[in-house]
């Protein structure tokens, strides 16, 4: 650790006031930054990625602080989040369409739980009409602003062109940094522009070490970077004509009917989770689908056996005993009493396994309660599967059971959940996610 940047902690107080951080710190090699070095305040990578344990390289623009000393805590925590959250890491994070959405989503986790001075940055209350919200994972946030832009709510735009669009918008957010903003269009009367812009430098990739930071991993993954060697990405129609033939020559194609969700078909598991009696074992399904009630790691909670390396290592957090289970009824017009009467009764065998919300839900959610005897359902309209998915930001659960008779459009993108689609009937249904079971009798 350098003389300076010791400095720099010492005078913040930073050690005494978030001891939790010291496992990452200790893991950054600090490198002072300039603005040659385009590492405008801070930026951190991924040091070392084949050695053993995580190394980080930390860039620390030196003069920057001397002007702004006061944000210097703040930034710091914001760097270490980005490490700890595994923004840095994590391939599922990096593997999306839509990068520039994912580095403001990463934005919004990165300074969320930060009381002390940031410079003018993103903020998830600065999003919250667009369906996001405190705790939410980055995943249901990236989800969040790529809906919001596709219904036009949003946009991304580089600030030349909203130079061109709307000349005096500089005067109305902060003067600070460059690049790319956020736009709320056009729902107000006006445009306006948040005052907010990402903190830190994502691409540290070309600086001393080469540590690729958050965007450079986000844009080797979302396909920006292709080889000579390699061409072009290969297009969504040779793709499914691809799956297309490995289906057939797997033979999920070919047989009943039975759609291949969740690794195994329909029938098939219904056959290995039915009792002799006919009936579902849907403890057995859950233990499927969720997995053991074990303990999972988790980097919210320091390590037992080294609390002082929290963030470095993951400590262990033990799930509730019972499953929670988001049941959704379809109480659209297409079910039959018949078909209402078999799911209400499956969610009631459903409920002695776990702890079950159950939503009546046709086009639209019409109300939720905890599980229990059902003599009258509320619904009768058209089918929509995707306002359902919508309560799984007002709450959390494990698993999503959705009872129907299949007939409706589903969300584009799944849930960061595992989805059990309990068809009623033979309807054919091609949701290309989740796992189907037809429930006995169907």
């Amino acid at each position: 650790m350098t003389d300076w940047f010791q400095a720099l902690l010492d005078d913040s107080g930073f050690l005494d006031r978030w001891p939790h951080h010291t496992g990452t710190l200790a893991a950054c090699t600090v490198v002072a930054a300039t603005d040659a070095d385009d590492i405008p305040v801070m930026a951190v990578g991924v040091d070392r990625p084949l050695a053993p344990g995580l190394r980080l390289r930390l860039y620390v623009n030196r003069g920057w602080f001397e002007r702004h000393p006061e944000h210097f805590a703040g930034c710091l925590l914001h760097e270490l989040h980005h490490a700890v959250y595994g923004h840095l890491t994590d391939e599922r994070l990096h593997a999306v369409d839509l990068p520039e959405w994912m580095e403001v989503a990463m934005e919004l986790g990165a300074n969320e739980d930060i009381s002390v001075p940031l410079p003018a940055g993103f903020h998830w209350q600065d999003f919250a009409e667009f369906g996001i919200s405190a705790r939410q994972s980055t995943m249901e946030r990236y989800g969040a602003l790529v809906e919001a832009q596709r219904q036009g709510k949003l946009q991304l735009m580089d600030e030349h062109e909203l130079d061109a669009r709307d000349p005096g918008w500089r005067d109305r957010v902060s003067k600070d940094g460059t690049g790319q903003r956020v736009v709320v269009w056009p729902s107000a009367p006006k445009r306006r522009v948040l005052n907010g812009r990402v903190i830190d430098q994502h691409h540290p990739a070309h600086c001393q070490g080469g540590a690729p930071g958050l965007g450079d991993r986000l844009m080797e993954q979302a396909g920006r970077r292709w080889s000579r060697t390699l061409g072009e990405p290969t297009s969504g129609d040779w793709l499914d004509l691809y799956r297309d033939r490995l289906r057939t020559h797997l033979g999920h194609a070919r047989g009943g009917g039975d759609s291949d969700r969740g690794g195994h078909r329909a029938s098939e598991a219904t056959r290995a989770i039915t009792r002799a009696d006919g009936t579902l074992d849907w403890a057995a399904l859950l233990r499927r689908i969720v997995g053991e009630r074990a303990p999972a790691p988790s980097w919210r909670r320091p390590p037992r056996r080294f609390p002082e390396r929290l963030g470095e290592v993951p400590g262990r957090s033990r799930r509730a005993s019972r499953p929670r289970v988001l049941a959704v009824l379809d109480t659209s017009g297409s079910m039959t009493a018949a078909a209402l009467a078999r799911g209400s009764a499956e969610l009631a065998r459903l409920s002695h396994v776990g702890a079950v919300t159950v939503a009546e839900v046709d086009a639209r959610v019409h109300r939720t309660y905890a599980a229990r005897p059902l003599t009258e359902v509320v619904g009768g309209g058209d089918t929509d599967f995707r306002p359902a998915f919508e309560l799984l930001r007002a709450g959390r659960w494990d698993v999503v059971v959705y009872v129907t008779d299949g007939r409706g459009p589903w969300p584009a993108v799944p849930p960061a959940i595992p989805v059990v689609w309990a068809l009623v009937g033979r309807t054919p249904f091609s949701c290309p996610w989740g796992t189907v079971v037809v429930l006995p009798g169907g």
